[in-house]
């Protein structure tokens, strides 16, 4: 598992699976947390790229998917 710039990734599937995940992409909402960063000093355990990797090492580590 590793990170593709969309581009990259689009590359790598048929047209129809780059053209939903854009949509997916478009329409997902996200919010920033610079301002609890500036206002309360906040700083985040994972970053959103460690967040899923840990996810899926606790999914294999539980036989929950295999690679």
């Amino acid at each position: 598992l590793r990170f593709l710039p969309y581009e990259e990734w689009r590359a790598t599937v048929t047209p129809e699976e780059g053209a939903a995940t854009w949509e997916h992409i478009a329409r997902s909402p996200n919010a920033s947390i610079d301002k609890a960063r500036r206002l309360i000093n906040y700083q985040p355990r994972y970053s959103s790229l460690e967040a899923i990797y840990e996810s899926v090492q606790w999914l294999i580590d539980n036989k929950r998917i295999t690679i």
